[in-house]
């Protein structure tokens, strides 16, 4: 029996042109009061010069995915295109990636379908 694996895709800073795709973040993040680590370190905000600095895109290497398995993200209005024939999981996450609208995805053994919102967008 295949087992079903749903990817939510999570960007964790700008998206490509400077959208924001979503952030995994508690509802009462605003409350909580931040940890040591995330006081910024002087390196971010308007005096870095680092290496992406002044650019819309983000560092590829600074994207990332969060996978939440036995759950299927139901959209049916945000679809944006289901892709039969996708074997790995790999392929899905970038075919999602290379496509500026897509914030999540539902993968299965063989289908990948692309969302234009997200768990965190649309509960």
């Amino acid at each position: 029996m295949t087992r079903l694996i749903t990817a939510l895709l999570v960007l964790q800073a700008v998206a490509r042109l400077g959208r924001v795709a979503a952030a995994a973040e508690s509802t009462h993040a605003a409350d909580q009061q931040p940890a040591p680590s995330a006081v910024p370190s002087g390196l971010s905000g308007p005096d870095y010069t680092g290496p992406s600095a002044g650019s819309d895109e983000c560092d590829p290497e600074m994207v990332g995915f969060e996978l939440v398995t036995g759950y299927v993200f139901t959209a049916p209005t945000n679809m944006l295109e289901s892709i039969p024939g996708t074997l790995m999981l790999t392929d899905c996450l970038e075919t999602c990636q290379a496509n500026d609208s897509c914030q999540a995805v539902n993968y299965e053994t063989g289908l990948c379908v692309l969302f234009s919102s997200n768990a965190d967008s649309n509960p």
